[in-house]
């Protein structure tokens, strides 16, 4: 799980818990706070943050799924 959240952003309590929690039960996680951003931050891509949340997101992605996974969105 990545979850990510800006410290103004109004689900950021929740995203420390959702951390915290995962955490109890051992699931491979990754939370990352991103300071000064508001919610949804990532979408405004002209932002260095949202650049960077997006880069994380991708690099989570890469080493949590298994090899081979990029054939996934295309075998339908």
């Amino acid at each position: 799980v990545f979850a990510f959240a800006g410290t103004r952003d109004p689900v950021l309590v929740d995203t420390r818990r959702l951390g915290a929690a995962l955490a109890r039960l051992g699931v491979a996680h990754r939370v990352r706070i991103y300071p000064g951003e508001l919610h949804a931050f990532h979408a405004l891509v002209w932002r260095r943050q949202a650049r960077q949340s997006w880069r994380e997101t991708f690099d989570f992605l890469a080493e949590s799924l298994p090899s081979g996974s990029d054939r996934l969105a295309t075998s339908r």
